[in-house]
């Protein structure tokens, strides 16, 4: 079966996908591609528009270090990128293998919960 990763990172898409098994993940552009066809036109804008929050980001002096240290803003990203998590996966079920650190994403919410007390 297919793979399709949900993946940040800067200067590429957030989708990543694999043909084969022994394929590397490669980033793939939504809107140039047959899986943007098995979605939500909703669901490709809200990854676009999540794409582009992170990429806002981008530091050039030190990529390592964010340019936006905000808990809120990340507050709110986090609980988009899930939410955008869970109707990617619905929505590729029995067609992709989905692949997405739950685990990580999670984490990164309680920790932003606890900042910001909530």
């Amino acid at each position: 079966m297919k793979t399709l990763e949900l993946y940040f990172e800067y200067c590429c898409s957030p989708i990543w996908t694999r043909e084969n098994t022994n394929d590397i993940l490669q980033p793939i552009d939504l809107d140039e591609n047959q899986i943007s066809n098995l979605l939500n036109p909703y669901l490709i804008k809200e990854i676009d528009e999540l794409d582009n929050m992170y990429q806002e980001t981008y530091n050039d002096d030190y990529p390592p270090d964010p340019l936006h240290n905000d808990n809120l803003r990340e507050y709110i990203f986090v609980n988009r990128v899930l939410t955008s998590a869970k109707l990617l996966e619905k929505e590729l079920r029995g067609k992709y293998e989905f692949i997405f650190d739950w685990e990580y994403w999670k984490s990164e919410l309680n920790k932003l919960e606890e900042k910001l007390y909530l």
